[in-house]
C-alpha cells in the first residue's frame, strides 16, 4: 500500500473531529499518547498531554529532516498536527517471525546516526515493540520520546 492516502483523504482530514467520531481501535496507551489504527490502514497517535505533543513534533521533525540515505528505516509521518500524527500501520515485528537481533544487526548504522544525529535513546532504539513491518521492510515506528533535549535547544 502506498502511503499517499488515497483512502482517507487526510490531506483534507479534520483531525480534532476524527478524535471525536473515532471509529478505530485503540492498539496502545503510552504516557504521552494513545494510539488508534484508523480505516485505511493507517493509525492515529493522539497526544494526550504534552510529553504527548512533544512525541509528535519529535517524530514529525525527525522524518522531514533525516538524510535520504536514512529515511527508509522510519515509518513514515503522513500528517502532522501538533495534537496528532498519522502513520502508515506497521506490522509489529513481535507479531512475526524476524529474529529481531538480526534486524538490529541490519540496521545498526541506522540506529548509530539516529543516535548521533538526534541525540535518540539507545534503549528506544533496540526496543522491538518500536519496530515493525510495513511494505515488506523492517521500519521504525516509535521515535518520537527522546528527541526532547534537541527540542529545547531549537
Amino acid at each position: 500500500m502506498s502511503h499517499t492516502l488515497q483512502a482517507l483523504s487526510i490531506s483534507s482530514l479534520d483531525l480534532p473531529m476524527l478524535e471525536t467520531k473515532i471509529e478505530g481501535r485503540l492498539l496502545d496507551e503510552g504516557t504521552g499518547r494513545s494510539v488508534f489504527s484508523i480505516p485505511g490502514g493507517f493509525v492515529l497517535k493522539v497526544a494526550r498531554n504534552k510529553k504527548g505533543m512533544i512525541e509528535n513534533e519529535n517524530e514529525n521533525y525527525i522524518f522531514q529532516t533525516i538524510s535520504k540515505k536514512y529515511k527508509e528505516p522510519l515509518c513514515p509521518v503522513i500528517k502532522y498536527q501538533t495534537k496528532y500524527l498519522i502513520m502508515p500501520e506497521a506490522l509489529p515485528i513481535i507479531e512475526t517471525d524476524l529474529n529481531f537481533d538480526r534486524v538490529l544487526a541490519c540496521n545498526m548504522p541506522f540506529i548509530n546516526y539516529l543516535q548521533e544525529e538526534y541525540d535518540l535513546n539507545e534503549l528506544d532504539l533496540i526496543y522491538p515493540y518500536n519496530w515493525g513491518i510495513y511494505q515488506g521492510k523492517c521500519v521504525l515506528f516509535d521515535y518520537g520520546s527522546t528527541y526532547i533535549k534537541r527540542l529545547a535547544d531549537r
